[in-house]
């Protein structure tokens, strides 16, 4: 990614499956590593994979989950866990998503 697209937040492909943006979450910079949402993958799968990535990238999925972040102090400290809690019936929790993939079959 070169400084220009990195400053205005654009994707650049990582690889032929992936790509990574520039955003800011909880004031500060973060890379993020985007999933591909494939065009031929049946809704469930594309809507998970596309809510992940809203929230990957700092924004809301309509289920209300976001993501959350360690206080500065636990960052400052080393702590990296991240947070994300989506509503059980939403397609980008685990288990919705990995279902729907195993149904799809790749």
């Amino acid at each position: 990614m070169n400084d220009e697209s990195a400053r205005k937040g654009r994707s650049q492909p990582a690889t032929k499956h992936s790509a990574l943006t520039v955003t800011r979450i909880g004031g500060m910079n973060a890379l993020v590593l985007l999933l591909p949402v494939p065009d031929d993958a049946p809704e469930l799968v594309r809507e998970g994979l596309a809510r992940r990535n809203i929230v990957n990238t700092g924004g809301t999925c309509p289920c209300g989950a976001v993501l959350r972040l360690p206080n500065l102090a636990a960052r400052r400290a080393g702590v990296t866990d991240l947070s994300i809690v989506h509503e059980d019936d939403c397609p980008a929790t685990d288990e919705n998503v990995l279902s729907a993939i195993r149904r799809w079959g790749r």
